[in-house]
């Protein structure tokens, strides 16, 4: 085992080494994201789960597997990482596209905005009609659903949602409009919150990434950037000690907060956090030693066509780990195998290093906002991948493709060689 883990290391280093020469690594890089995700999640989540408590229901997770059987996910993070690797110095090799750096400048604050903030309040508004307004303010269970497609839509533009408004807060002159897009996001994390989800924690991150888009070279930006990295781990046990209380909802756990009695007397807060963030590596262990998982499920996780017109609502009460935890995207490629594994992350490595070069570009021709919700999706696909299942991880791709098709034709394309942006006056810091 340990050659082969030493054989693995070795052959990543090199594949890593040759994409870092073509591919810059920055904060709005998918390629690089998914790869830091990953070797994070595979080398924490197999040497840290000592100190980690599990999460509420999950507890067979974390002591059912030997060190051999844990080994062996380590390797496949590895694996799928190298795999992710080669299909993205693939795209290079075949696209033949001239290297495309990353030039970053200040950029002047513009006039309006306003339809910009009524997308981010749209994409609220579906979050909340989707859970239900009423179940926002109060409710006595965890999980709550009033339109479901709301609901599920709502929470994949979430990401977008927030870091638009970090854009409009800090690219933008308009007084009221900025002050509205901070105002917007402060709904965002406050609904979070009354969810307790754990999206909440990333609000500040996400927040601060759109404010990067807008102001790249801005001091206080940076310190909003970094800020919100160390907020995030803070912020992680209000909403994983919360959903445990028998009343639900932003009125009780408001309530919960000012006594703050609830919080005080919890016992073991960072072993619960390392324990709800680490799940994804034991998890991943758990579903690919399940029974095997037909074929049939991954053709239906492949295909585009929605759920009612396929066999999915059949196929899911079988995809679950418990009535709350789902089979995840990790395990179940596992499960079908290293050929689909390597394959699948194959393929995706190739369309993401398409997307990582589609999105400086989409920069360095002053498309700020396009190359944000492209950033978005993607970034999404890191997080599903880990903790849902397979077809949840495909949708994104698909939401991606269908994005940049439509752009393309709706919105004007400029036939200009991409221009090395030098606005005229900075903004002071």
């Amino acid at each position: 085992m340990f050659g082969l883990f030493l054989v693995s290391l070795t052959f990543l280093a090199l594949v890593l080494y040759e994409l870092r020469r073509r591919v810059p690594i920055w904060p709005l890089s998918p390629v690089w994201l998914v790869i830091g995700g990953y070797l994070t999640m595979g080398f924490v989540g197999r040497y840290a789960m000592r100190w980690a408590k599990a999460p509420w229901g999950q507890g067979f997770l974390f002591i059912t597997f030997s060190d051999n059987a844990l080994d062996r996910t380590l390797l496949w993070f590895i694996f799928i990482t190298t795999s992710f690797a080669l299909g993205a110095l693939l795209w290079v090799w075949v696209s033949q596209r001239p290297d495309l750096p990353v030039e970053l400048s200040a950029k002047l604050r513009r006039q309006g905005g306003g339809i910009w903030l009524l997308v981010a309040v749209g994409v609220l508004a579906l979050v909340i009609i989707g859970v239900g307004p009423e179940n926002v303010v109060y409710r006595t269970v965890y999980l709550t659903s009033s339109v479901k497609w709301a609901k599920i839509l709502g929470s994949a533009m979430t990401p977008i949602g927030v870091g638009l408004c970090g854009y409009i807060a800090f690219g933008f002159e308009s007084t009221p409009i900025r002050t509205g897009a901070a105002l917007v996001a402060l709904g965002y994390f406050l609904v979070d919150f009354s969810l307790a989800t754990r999206a909440m924690a990333l609000v500040p991150v996400l927040f601060a990434l759109g404010a990067f888009c807008a102001q790249p070279r801005g001091r206080s930006v940076r310190v909003l950037f970094y800020g919100g990295i160390l907020a995030a781990p803070l912020l992680m046990p209000f909403p994983l000690v919360l959903r445990d209380l028998s009343e639900q909802g932003l009125i009780p756990f408001m309530s919960a907060l000012s006594s703050g009695m609830k919080l005080l007397k919890h016992q073991d807060i960072l072993p619960q956090v390392f324990g709800n963030v680490l799940m994804s590596f034991p998890l991943t262990t758990y579903v690919a030693r399940q029974h095997p998982i037909d074929t049939s499920v991954l053709l239906t996780c492949l295909n585009p066509m929605p759920g009612f017109m396929t066999d999915w609502y059949q196929e899911v009460p079988h995809l679950m780990v418990n009535p709350f935890t789902p089979f995840n995207t990790l395990g179940m490629l596992m499960n079908f195998g290293a050929p689909v594994g390597g394959g699948f992350y194959l393929a995706v490595g190739f369309y993401f290093a398409h997307a990582d070069w589609k999105i400086r570009r989409e920069l360095q021709q002053g498309r700020v906002l396009r190359g944000l919700v492209l950033f978005g999706f993607l970034a999404l696909f890191l997080l599903v991948t880990m903790q849902y299942m397979l077809r949840a991880a495909v949708r994104l791709i698909y939401y991606a493709l269908t994005f940049e098709i439509l752009t393309g034709l709706l919105l004007s394309e400029t036939s200009a060689p991409i221009r090395r942006m030098r606005p005229a006056r900075a903004l002071p810091q």
